[in-house]
């Protein structure tokens, strides 16, 4: 019977390193395949949703504390009228208001949320605070200038968390990527 040879280890080094360099080649490609596709998600975000939506969003944001003035003056004059003619101004700037937020909505809010819906979420969230604020403000009677001015301010504070918000599938936080 013939004798097995023993393993020599060192007859297989030289191919070693080309095998070595495919694998390495192989997870370099596939990690550059996912940070591109990264990239052109992020990018697409930002030219179709972001970009053109931010003029919309600086003029919701600019119009909410007007709309707010506005019915408070108008109900500020409206002390002497009836309960029931009182309650009809006080309605008719919430629908006013309601009716913005629901067009912003619609026109901002809707796409986002199919596409990634963590930031729909919490986009949507702060829209609902924002309602409920401006209608516990009209509905609590908060009138003067000072009210209106918090109110002003608290405003501009959601407009900035808002694009925070806005800007989560760029930053890698809405896990869509």
């Amino acid at each position: 019977m013939g004798e097995i040879a023993a393993f020599d280890w060192k007859s297989y080094f030289p191919l070693l390193s080309p095998i070595v360099v495919i694998l390495l080649f192989g997870i370099e490609r596939f990690l550059s395949y996912k940070i591109r596709k990264r990239e052109i998600e992020r990018a697409w975000y930002y030219k179709v949703l972001i970009d053109p939506i931010l003029p919309k969003i600086d003029g919701f944001f600019a119009k909410v504390p007007e709309l707010y003035n506005n019915t408070c003056d108008e109900l500020n004059k409206s002390k002497d009228l009836s309960h029931q003619e009182f309650r009809t101004i006080k309605s008719r700037g919430t629908g006013i208001f309601q009716d913005e937020k629901r067009r912003f909505h619609m026109d901002i809010v809707t796409p986002i949320l199919h596409r990634y819906p963590n930031t729909g979420n919490g986009l949507q969230e702060m829209l609902i605070n924002l309602e409920d604020k401006f209608t516990n403000n009209i509905d609590k009677e908060l009138f003067s200038d000072d009210d209106k001015d918090e109110f002003s301010l608290w405003v501009s504070n959601v407009k900035a968390s808002w694009i925070n918000v806005l800007y989560n599938p760029i930053a890698g936080k809405d896990k869509k990527w």
